[in-house]
């Protein structure tokens, strides 16, 4: 049986092409270790660190043992979760959950 990793590494990437050159892609790449809740690396990751860099986008994290959590900054995102025992969900928008 695979073991579960001892740190995740997320990276948000942000690139602009005004004018017409594109310019070079910004990176922050951030390693969490477990101690960290999943939700909260990808807030860290898209809310703050992404945002700061001037882009926008989102993220969908799935851990080894099946957690998700999902986080974007832009007006929508396309997502859904299916899971034993709970109804699905799925959406677009922020509001929707």
């Amino acid at each position: 049986m695979p073991r579960a990793p001892s740190s995740v590494e997320i990276r948000a990437v942000a690139s602009s092409s005004a004018g017409s050159s594109p310019s070079t892609p910004s990176c922050d790449s951030t390693t969490f270790g477990t101690e960290i809740e999943t939700a909260a690396a990808t807030d860290e990751v898209i809310q703050k660190r992404l945002t700061a860099l001037g882009g926008d986008g989102g993220v969908i994290a799935i851990t080894p043992d099946g957690t998700m959590a999902w986080s974007f900054n832009s007006v929508g995102m396309y997502r859904a979760r299916a899971a034993d025992g709970q109804a699905l969900q799925v959406g677009i928008y922020k509001d929707e959950r």
